[in-house]
């Protein structure tokens, strides 16, 4: 499984609440990024755990998941954009 695949399954089963947003930063944290995206996903996760952490801090238990939800889902639209890229450039 790729980086982007395992980030995807990671946003996803988040999304499914499988676990907490604690958890979803955590994971994203610790996901090895090791293939030709790295520069770009390095920021891109960077800024997700950023964001991650200023929900766990600032906001009402209740809307934690809800606002987690949001950076699941750009995460994954990023994702998709590389994934167009890549086929653009192919063609």
């Amino acid at each position: 499984m790729n980086t982007l695949e395992s980030m995807r399954k990671i946003c996803e089963s988040f999304k499914n609440k499988q676990y907490s947003v604690q958890d979803f930063q955590s994971r994203l944290e610790t996901l090895q990024i090791t293939d030709e995206y790295k520069p770009y996903l390095d920021k891109l996760v960077s800024d997700a755990v950023n964001r991650l952490e200023e929900i766990i801090y600032t906001s009402a238990e209740d809307n934690l998941h809800k606002y987690g939800v949001e950076v699941a889902e750009k995460l994954i639209l990023e994702t998709e954009k590389i994934v167009e890229n890549d086929k653009d450039q192919i063609l």
